[in-house]
């Protein structure tokens, strides 16, 4: 006689073999998901912060259109670098500024254990606009270093730069974790810059 039905126990294996089924591609949809979420992060991380030094080149740029000066000062909170870059306007003999003049700069942000990169305009007579507007977070350094043509880095303040070296490094998510960083760097040239003695 022919069987015509399943017994429970084939049922059961069946069941078990669609659930094992259906949890592998599940797993691999849901490893797929967590991948390019992870590449679109970084990819936004990356055009975040090239946006900043798109500015920070169009800063230099009017800056060095109108002869001021730049100056670089580079910091450390523990183990993280950040350094202040001011892209001055010249002064009068009174001390006032001839036009307006940017600072960048990136602190630190202790609950996060991060950098924040700020950035501010100073105009003569509007200093109620003298603002930091955040531009760029979860930043693990950002550091500055003046070259001369050869880009060798210069240690003697009597020798004119002509480079300045920008590098940025982010976290690739939002937890601190220092072996996950993404690093940019810029060269901007300085050559139209007045030096301290030509001011």
């Amino acid at each position: 006689m022919n069987r015509k039905a399943f017994s429970i126990l084939e049922l059961l294996a069946t069941l078990i073999l669609v659930a094992m089924i259906c949890a592998a591609v599940f797993g691999v949809l849901q490893h797929t998901t967590e991948q390019s979420q992870a590449i679109e992060r970084r990819m936004s991380r990356m055009a975040e912060i090239q946006y900043c030094l798109d500015q920070l080149m169009s800063d230099i740029i009017v800056g060095s259109q109108n002869g001021g000066k730049i100056t670089v000062r580079n910091h450390s909170y523990g183990w993280q670098n950040t350094c202040r870059i001011t892209i001055g306007a010249t002064k009068t003999k009174t001390g006032t500024p001839k036009g307006m003049s940017v600072d960048w700069v990136a602190v630190l942000r202790q609950e996060k254990e991060d950098l924040i990169l700020y950035r501010r305009e100073t105009r003569p007579g509007q200093t109620e606009n003298d603002l930091y507007v955040p531009l760029c977070e979860h930043l693990y350094s950002f550091h500055a270093e003046t070259l001369n043509q050869d880009n060798a880095l210069i240690e003697d303040p009597n020798i004119t730069p002509t480079l300045i070296n920008v590098e940025v490094e982010m976290y690739r998510t939002n937890q601190p974790d220092p072996r996950q960083l993404l690093k940019v760097n810029r060269t901007f040239c300085l050559k139209r810059f007045r030096q301290p003695d030509e001011l």
